[in-house]
């Protein structure tokens, strides 16, 4: 939660205040209306002063639309920032599928759709406790103050109930987001799969779609099921006391006082609404609490290098340096090894799956800033990333010059950057690389 929590997402509160402050500010300025009955002066005053005070109620209705679009922006920047701390230098983190694909999703997708429906969501409850908090107590003060009474036993049945229905949301809430995520993992397939068109492909993506669609489908309509019977149970509940009192005022009041209660009815009526929607978002808040952790926990990444010694057989590969060659037994032992950040180029050969990439991926999480990881398959940020796309090759060729012209380093880890590139842009490169090589340590591992 500690994201959300900035200078924007205040003002947005404080503008809330702001607004609900008027709309409680109208509903005082009606029962004044009421209790105007026989004289008519008096009464047209007060409509004019009503009237003013719905108008003015749009400059901090503005200030929190303003703020919480800023919030939102904000909240997600921080999340980026998290990421960010908790992810960089861990190229590792490629070889645990799991976590690879579900925060990727979570990263990608799920960030922004939360934090927007938090938002949302805080401030739909926000302006409902304002709503019902200002108006009762405006009410209760100006006609019959035993009504805060019966409002204030509708609130303590409504937090009951929702205490006791919250193991049951925060259930049904992750079983929501584990199947939208699921969802959202296969979708990330879909788009390469439906421009390359393989039919296999496409009819196999095609039907774990469908089936993590019904799951996702199932699961939110389970949600939504459970809690609508338990929103409904506890409105049925929780409004009783303040009807039993809406019952016997007008049945004891008279004169002024009964008008300005007939008038405040409908904004009762309203406050008792709201109520059932307090009810719907504290159910909700157990989702929306659930969902946040979710992307709390996928900052988190994984302190160890997971793949060591398990995913590089150190046996099966050999560095050269020239026509020198060089054997590591240990990750440990190739740390320590001090041809790393000396000017020249050192090629890493070795069968397939012996461990040749993760080697590089290791050395990178060792060396952290004071190393450029480079591999033709991993989708990093270019300058012309957002602009018209050019073959593969092209494209290859133009991120590694990017790379080595711009990267305040001297060791280059490149994983088969030549994988992608025909034999003239391979020989070019190449003869690019060893002219980089006289101020820099290259480490290279060729695809050719």
């Amino acid at each position: 939660m500690k994201h959300f929590i900035h200078t924007d997402s205040a003002l947005c509160l404080l503008f809330c205040f702001a607004e609900q402050g008027m709309v409680a500010a109208s509903t005082w300025v009606m029962i004044q209306i009421g209790k105007s009955v026989g004289e008519p002066g008096t009464a047209v005053f007060w409509v004019l002063v009503f009237m003013a005070v719905l108008l003015a109620v749009f400059v901090p209705k503005y200030g929190y639309d303003r703020f919480l679009l800023r919030a939102k922006y904000r909240t997600q920047g921080n999340y980026i920032l998290a990421f960010e701390q908790s992810l960089e230098g861990k190229p590792y983190l490629f070889k645990d599928k799991a976590f690879y694909s579900r925060n990727r999703t979570i990263f990608q997708n799920e960030v922004w759709n939360v934090v927007n429906e938090s938002f949302d969501f805080f401030l739909d409850g926000t302006l409902l406790l304002l709503n019902i908090c200002f108006n009762v107590a405006v009410i209760s003060a100006s006609i019959a103050p035993g009504l805060a009474v019966g409002y204030l036993c509708s609130f303590f049945l409504v937090l009951v109930s929702s205490l006791g229905f919250c193991p049951m949301a925060e259930r049904l809430s992750q079983q929501a987001q584990g199947a939208h995520i699921r969802m959202n993992t296969v979708l990330r397939y879909g788009w390469d799969t439906l421009i390359l068109g393989n039919t296999y492909h496409q009819e196999l993506w095609n039907r774990q779609m469908q089936d993590m669609t019904e799951q996702a489908s199932d699961a939110g309509v389970k949600k939504l099921r459970g809690f609508c019977m338990a929103s409904g149970l506890a409105m049925m509940v929780s409004s009783a006391p303040v009807f039993g009192l809406l019952i016997w005022l007008l049945l004891s009041c008279s004169g002024g006082e009964m008008a300005a209660l007939v008038l405040t009815i409908p904004r009762q009526i309203n406050t008792l609404q709201y109520l059932n929607s307090l009810i719907s978002c504290a159910m909700n808040w157990n989702g929306i609490r659930a969902r946040i952790h979710g992307i709390d926990q996928a900052v988190l990444a994984p302190g160890k290098l997971p793949f060591c010694p398990e995913y590089i057989r150190f046996s099966e590969i050999v560095l050269y340096e020239g026509r020198r060659e060089k054997r590591f037994n240990s990750l440990k032992e190739a740390f320590q090894w001090e041809k790393w950040e000396v000017p020249g180029r050192i090629t890493v050969r070795g069968a397939n799956g012996a461990g040749k990439s993760t080697l590089l991926m290791g050395l990178k999480a060792h060396f952290g800033n004071r190393a450029c990881y480079f591999s033709p398959y991993a989708e990093e940020f270019f300058k012309d990333s957002l602009k018209e796309s050019c073959s593969t090759g092209q494209e290859a060729l133009s991120h590694l010059r990017e790379t080595f012209a711009y990267a305040p380093v001297k060791l280059f880890l490149l994983d088969e950057w030549d994988a992608n590139l025909d034999q003239k842009n391979m020989e070019n490169m190449d003869r690019f690389l060893e002219e980089k090589a006289k101020s820099c340590c290259i480490v290279e591992v060729r695809h050719r």
